[in-house]
């Protein structure tokens, strides 16, 4: 798990590098990659709290960024703390959203951060809603690097845990039904 995390820090690493929202200023977009340099570098050697203090850093220098977002919710989750990170899933997710085109990229992970992390809350009908936010949501910009069939595959899973649940009821009803009637002889 430890090194697919890694592996996803370092092949999202490259997302710092152009400047995404408008800077005040040169200086502001120089601060705001390192930062974000800083947080790869610390999250590709799984110091997650380095990572999130980089992060935290790189948001407070663009704020409308969903960016930074993004990259505390990977830090989150890898930590296993999965509230936050879906806090931070969908800030990014928002944050993206407002940015426009430029930042498509960053809502398209976000989308599935968050149907990801509500998938393992246990959180299925959410989790589906998610997942076809992001099926949605990747279709409509195929340009963009995505993960349509996974997205398609998590939808089918549900389904069929859901069809599962549903026929386990009928089992567990079945089993209560002979336990009072062998209570009753």
């Amino acid at each position: 798990m430890r090194s697919s995390l890694v592996a996803v820090f370092v092949s999202l690493s490259s997302l710092a590098a152009p400047a995404l929202a408008q800077p005040r200023s040169d200086q502001e977009a120089l601060s705001f990659i390192q930062a974000m340099q800083r947080g790869h570098r610390a999250a590709s050697g799984g110091d997650w709290q380095g990572a999130t203090d980089a992060y935290n850093e790189a948001a407070s220098i663009r704020r409308q960024s969903g960016e930074p977002q993004l990259f505390l919710g990977y830090a989150s989750r890898a930590r296993g703390q999965l509230g936050p990170a879906l806090d931070r899933f969908r800030e990014a997710a928002r944050l993206a959203g407002l940015a426009g085109q430029e930042e498509d990229a960053v809502r398209a992970k976000a989308l599935f951060g968050v149907a990801m992390v509500l998938e393992a809350q246990a959180q299925l009908p959410q989790a589906r809603t998610a997942w076809q936010e992001y099926i949605s949501f990747a279709e409509s910009h195929s340009s963009l690097p995505t993960y349509v069939a996974s997205g398609r595959s998590r939808v089918e899973k549900i389904d069929r845990v859901d069809e599962l649940n549903q026929a386990y009821v009928q089992v567990r009803e079945r089993i209560a039904a002979r336990e009072r009637e062998n209570r009753g002889r």
